[in-house]
């Protein structure tokens, strides 16, 4: 007598719930996309005013035919605190200075940039559109739909109302007396009624069971035709919530590719290039600068008349002492004999000491050696009558050397270079 069918269930409510769900969910939805559409809108004023930030005009404005030649420009930049656009003559300047834009050059990157914010704030507006025109619309007539149909759902209640449990309790009974009857026979129990002869008893209990299944058939067949409807129902909903989010994955899926592209066309251009091209190109097509392969020269290798001259080659040098003009003391220093003068310096370093502190010419100068016997140091001493740059009077010069063999020697030179008038005879 058990049957499968669940005969105190609530068929009806339990759908109604689920979809009364569904329409939730719907809403939901309806509310997500009217958000992102602001979103989008929002997006759309954004990305144009970001179009219009990408203000390069002086690597944009000018027509890719334009002189690149930068030689002859004398002029200036302004400082860039004015909020002016460049004029004519800076923007040619300032593209003259970069590569062209198919070499990868800094100059490529604003219109790429431009392209990019075009492209987003198109497909912002575009899924903007399908979202005020067609998603949510659609969801909202989905909702509405849902509404209806869950009313309907809630009006078939009636069809659960059976009596299957009544007949089951009837069938029962007579399966009852039906076996009592059985009983009371196999044991001869003389009182039975005609009534109980299992013979008729048995059209009674088969009449009673096809009562109880007829009922079990309309429930079923109510069980059946609520969950077809509802399954029907709901494969309408989830195809319709299906394809809205597919519209919109679609126009996420083209952003991805659009920002992709984007960022491939950055990558790939100008911040793939070697960090000095735009510099080695600079330098290489402006004659302000050098190249800077060249090797600078050095001061031996370069050559002038005269270099090399005999005129400019000392004859002599060495340490002297000089006796002062009144104090008549000496005072220690390094002179040098050229054809033309006798140079007095501080030092010996020529690099570093190169002005003489005393020169004298060589022209009307007159060698000899102080007396011994009348030298109260008596040693190493010649003088030299001359006349001492910058005065028209002669002087006695008494120079001391340091050992007689060191006063020979300057003996010697400068006998030599007195004797001879021409400086360049003496070189």
């Amino acid at each position: 007598l058990y049957t499968y069918i669940p005969l105190s269930a609530h068929p009806t409510q339990a759908l109604a719930d689920r979809f009364e769900a569904w329409r939730r969910i719907v809403r939901s939805l309806s509310f997500y996309f009217n958000q992102l559409a602001q979103y989008e809108e929002e997006r759309v004023r954004q990305h144009s005013k970001l179009i219009k930030a990408v203000n390069f005009p002086f690597l944009t404005d000018v027509p890719v035919k334009a002189s690149r030649n930068i030689d002859g420009y004398t002029g200036t930049l302004s400082s860039g605190t004015s909020n002016s656009d460049p004029t004519p003559a800076e923007v040619e300047l300032i593209t003259s200075m970069f590569l062209e834009q198919e070499k990868d050059s800094i100059s490529a990157v604003p219109s790429r940039l431009s392209q990019y914010h075009r492209y987003q704030a198109n497909n912002s507006n575009k899924l903007l559109k399908e979202l005020t025109q067609s998603i949510i619309p659609r969801l909202e007539d989905l909702r509405q739909d849902l509404g209806i149909k869950i009313k309907e759902i809630h009006a078939l209640a009636g069809d659960f109302k059976n009596s299957v449990a009544k007949e089951q309790q009837q069938t029962w009974k007579e399966i009852q007396t039906f076996n009592n009857a059985i009983q009371a026979i196999a044991k001869d129990s003389p009182s039975l009624s005609p009534k109980l002869d299992p013979y008729l008893l048995k059209f009674s209990l088969d009449k009673q069971l096809h009562h109880q299944i007829n009922e079990e058939h309309y429930l079923h067949d109510a069980f059946i035709n609520l969950q077809s409807s509802g399954r029907e129902l709901e494969k309408v909903v989830s195809e319709e919530v299906q394809n809205v989010i597919s519209v919109y994955a679609k126009f996420i899926g083209n952003e991805s590719n659009i920002v992709a592209d984007h960022a491939n066309r950055l990558l790939q251009g100008y911040v793939s290039a070697e960090p000095t091209a735009e510099w080695d190109d600079f330098i290489k097509r402006n004659r302000n600068f050098i190249d800077p392969t060249s090797t600078a020269r050095r001061s031996k290798d370069i050559k002038y008349p005269n270099q090399y001259s005999p005129l400019v080659h000392e004859i002599h040098s060495g340490y002297l002492e000089r006796r002062s003009k009144y104090l008549k003391s000496y005072s220690r220093a390094w002179y040098v004999l050229t054809p033309t003068f006798l140079h007095e310096f501080k030092t010996s370093d020529r690099r570093k000491d190169l002005v003489p502190v005393m020169s004298l010419s060589l022209a009307d100068c007159k060698l000899t050696l102080e007396d011994k016997s009348k030298s109260k140091s008596g040693s190493q001493k010649f003088i030299l009558n001359a006349r001492q740059e910058g005065s028209h009077k002669g002087h006695n010069w008494v120079f001391r050397a340091e050992s007689d063999e060191k006063l020979q020697e300057w003996f010697n030179y400068l006998t030599a270079a007195t004797s001879i008038v021409s400086p360049t005879e003496r070189a």
